[in-house]
């Protein structure tokens, strides 16, 4: 054969070989670029939720660096109060103190006021106390002088600690 057929051949050879491999390639490459678009497009998804993530990952330590000093301030702040609690009790007791003790002496003045008026009134109040008195007896526990007036009163507030001299009880014997 001559030269020039077989360069020929090998040149239509070639060229057939090239478009069909061109055609095999082409419909892989359709199939590659179709992956590489789909992991394109689930890398760029990735990229967005990690960027989602790292802010939300920002704020959420910004809200637990404020919740734990919040959390410091809150424990100092109860023991603020408590001291200041123990103050105030403190304080309450010792006004309480102050005012009972006040109170206390108050009370004892004036009692002395009265037993000291109450002496000088039974100075002149003779032994027997007058006309028209007479001795009741409830029970044989108390006696009161009752005054001769529409009612029965109390007569100078004068009682005995028993009935009446030399008479029995209404108890009879048994």
């Amino acid at each position: 054969m001559d030269l020039g057929v077989v360069i020929a051949i090998g040149v239509v050879a070639l060229a057939l070989g090239a478009v069909i491999g061109w055609l095999f390639a082409s419909r892989e490459g359709a199939a590659a670029k179709q992956t590489v678009e789909s992991l394109r497009m689930q890398l760029n998804s990735v990229s967005s939720e990690r960027d989602e993530a790292r802010a939300n990952l920002d704020t959420s330590s910004r809200e637990l660096a404020a919740l734990q000093a919040d959390a410091r301030n809150f424990d100092q702040r109860m023991k603020d109060l408590a001291e200041s609690k123990d103050a105030l009790i403190a304080q309450f007791r010792e006004i309480g103190d102050q005012l009972l003790e006040k109170a206390h002496k108050d009370f004892l003045e004036k009692a002395g006021e009265r037993f000291n008026a109450a002496d000088k009134a039974s100075d002149f109040v003779p032994l027997f106390a007058g006309e028209g008195q007479v001795a009741v007896v409830a029970n044989g526990d108390l006696s009161v002088l009752a005054s001769h007036q529409e009612r029965l009163g109390l007569a100078d507030r004068y009682f005995t600690g028993g009935g009446v001299t030399h008479m029995s009880d209404r108890v009879g014997a048994g």
